[in-house]
């Protein structure tokens, strides 16, 4: 989706300058736009993202799913997980879990290990920072 009087190049020019404005805020270390694509069981990624933060799961295991699921509860982080292969256009997320902000920028991405998941939301919601 394209703002208002925007082609596709002029949107990838605006996309662009956006992350890259992104990136050269203090304490980014990273920034992307999640990608909508389609899912195994009807719909897109964007359908089911929610208001809040989600959590998705491409051929991830509960092992790695469950920890994000229990630090969210109690953070009182809202989470949606979306579960699915990591097949049919869905492998271009170049991870199996991929967390997405309410405002639809990944936070963060991993693959394999598991990672310090409070660690991993507090940093993607900004818990504890002094502004």
């Amino acid at each position: 989706m394209l703002p208002a009087g925007y082609d596709a190049e002029r949107g990838t020019v605006l996309f662009h300058q956006l992350l890259q404005d992104v990136r050269a805020l203090p304490g980014v270390e990273s920034a992307a736009i999640g990608r909508d694509l389609p899912l195994s069981v009807g719909g897109s990624v964007f359908d089911r993202l929610g208001d809040g933060f989600a959590l998705l799961a491409l051929a991830a295991g509960d092992e790695c799913v469950m920890p994000f699921e229990t630090a969210a509860r109690d953070m009182d982080v809202p989470l949606a997980v979306v579960r699915d292969s990591r097949q049919d256009g869905r492998e271009r997320y170049d991870a199996g879990l991929v967390l997405v902000r309410p405002d639809h920028f990944v936070a963060w991405v991993g693959d394999g290990e598991a990672p310090d998941v409070v660690r991993v939301l507090r940093r993607a919601t900004g818990a504890g920072r002094r502004f």
